[in-house]
């Protein structure tokens, strides 16, 4: 060994020092995507001290959680200001949610190196099994707790560059993860062998590797453009042409205060104002469809004569329109009425609205899971309502295109984009209504909805109240900001990319092509060196 189990036992502040560096790279990886590099090496540490010291797995599962805590508090730095100022709780009550969140995502980290910790007893090497072990994990983290939370998965710590995007659409961003972590467990591996020779020749090659990815992280430091303008917009819309076909898409951004969702004397003024702003550029450019944000109109528009006034408005510009809004309806088991948080659909050539109540809704915020609204005192934002998932259609058709619909925090999802061009979405509409979260927040909500259009190629729209307004394309992930309401040209597809065909297999696909190279260097390894 490259150091002695007895000699690390015997130092003891010196493996803790080491161990120490592993939270430190991961909250670095996640600070900004200058240090995304580091995310490849942050685990590094970690293991170098698995394999050098003998402990239970209890005791790696307890330092599972306490890396998981400082990577989840530094991650969800900005859920402490969104409980207190945006949504105005006490910092009791602040400190409750912030820290029960928190300490909930860590327990997967603590459940990885506690696994590990027990297959190494088991006979298994922690530097094979780690990689895989951890994959899992943020697959099951897709999924629960509560209904999934990709936020806190290690994918979204990287800027997306060239090189990554083909891979992404085969193996999607689960398989981004496991490179990462492969990529540490292989560093370790060399570390610790016995030879001087072939750790010298594993590190070097590892350092090339990461050179490597440091070189072109750099280089493409980002794939965004200068903020689209309405003027820059409208002059390509009138020379514009692209060999696959387009859709020009009209993006209105919301200004809407926070505190003016809930007056209600202000809806009219709310919905006067997007109207207004939408024909302001209709006047002057075409779109085939008009998109406004989540809760663009706060209260009930599917109520009196609004969508009837607002179809009058477009249809005459032949034009359709997405908008968020509130929905309801009666309660069956009592007097009390279930709400919705709904995007609505006009189409452009007659009177016919469709409406997707939104599925994936946030735990404690816009919804108590079962039996917890008997443990907290009240939601994490007691101005929501308590909303209701729904269960009606995604993907919508218009007069010559078809797309899928998200509200807000479903953007985020792999699998509900997956489902969605199956259907044959042919681009990705995103309503959000980002008033609570500061600017971290909006950036890892783009970040992580980019890795979505990656995944299944598509372009996608995201238009926000008080956030980032963006055009993704998704053949190159590349991000163009829309600073004020201003018509894209969106590339509509119906190719299918590996991942939308097979899902995650291709990814089980490589992790046992993982296997079957790491044990063969492994017996090689051994026979090289003389152990039977």
């Amino acid at each position: 060994m490259f150091c002695s189990t007895k000699l690390i036992n015997g130092l003891v502040p010196t493996s803790k020092m080491i161990l120490l560096l592993s939270p430190l790279f991961l909250v670095l990886s996640s600070l900004q995507e200058t240090f995304a590099i580091v995310a490849w090496i942050a685990w590094v540490p970690v293991l170098y001290v698995f394999i050098s010291t003998e402990a239970t797995p209890a005791r790696w599962f307890v330092r599972g959680w306490g890396i998981g805590m400082v990577w989840y508090g530094f991650l969800f730095r900005w859920l402490p200001d969104t409980l207190l100022n945006a949504a105005g709780q006490s910092w009791m009550h602040a400190l409750f949610f912030g820290l029960g969140a928190i300490g909930l995502l860590a327990c997967f980290p603590a459940c990885v190196l506690g696994l590990c910790r027990w297959l190494q007893q088991l006979g298994g090497s922690p530097c094979l099994s780690f990689p895989i072990v951890f994959t899992l994990q943020e697959v099951v983290l897709e999924y629960l707790p509560f209904g999934g939370v990709p936020w806190g998965t290690m994918a979204v710590s990287q800027p997306v560059v060239s090189w990554q995007v083909p891979f992404i659409q085969h193996f999607g961003s689960i398989g981004l993860t496991f490179l990462i972590t492969t990529s540490s467990a292989g560093i370790a591996w060399v570390l610790t062998l016995p030879k001087l020779s072939l750790r010298v020749l594993g590190g070097g090659l590892s350092a090339a590797i990461l050179s490597g990815v440091m070189v072109s992280t750099m280089l493409e430091s980002s794939l965004t453009s200068s903020p689209v303008n309405a003027e820059k917009v409208v002059t390509v819309e009138k020379v514009v042409t692209v060999p696959l076909k387009s859709i020009p898409i009209l993006l209105v951004p919301g200004r809407v205060p926070l505190e003016n969702l809930y007056d209600v004397e202000k809806y009219r003024e709310i919905l006067e104002s997007y109207r207004q702003r939408s024909i302001g550029i209709l006047e002057h450019a075409k779109a085939s469809l008009v998109i406004w944000p989540e809760t663009a109109y706060p209260g009930l528009v599917e109520e009196g004569k609004l969508l009837v006034e607002l179809f009058r408005t477009f249809s005459s510009y032949k034009s359709a329109l997405v908008l968020g809004s509130n929905a309801r309806k009666p309660n069956p088991l009592s007097k009390t009425w279930h709400y919705f948080n709904s995007a609505y659909f006009l189409h452009s050539n007659h009177f016919l609205f469709e409406r997707y109540d939104k599925r994936q809704l946030v735990p404690f915020a816009e919804y108590f899971p079962s039996g917890w609204n008997s443990i907290f005192p009240q939601k994490a934002i007691p101005q929501i309502p308590e909303y209701y998932p729904g269960t009606t259609s995604e993907v919508w058709k218009g007069e010559s295109f078809q797309f899928g619909i998200q509200i807000c925090f479903e953007t985020v999802f792999s699998q509900l984009h997956r489902h969605r061009v199956l259907q044959n979405s042919e681009f990705f509409v995103g309503l959000v209504n980002a008033q609570w979260f500061d600017a971290v927040a909006m950036d890892q909500h783009i970040r992580l909805t980019r890795l979505r259009a990656i995944e299944v190629e598509r372009d996608y729209v995201i238009v926000s109240n008080g956030g980032h307004t963006v055009h993704i394309e998704g053949e190159s992930g590349k991000v163009n900001y829309v600073d004020h309401a201003a018509i894209v040209e969106v590339e509509q597809r119906l190719s299918h990319t590996g991942y939308v065909r097979y899902g995650y297999w291709p990814c089980v696909g490589m992790m046992v092509g993982y296997m079957g190279l790491f044990l063969f260097l492994q017996i090689r390894t051994r026979r090289n060196n003389g152990i039977q």
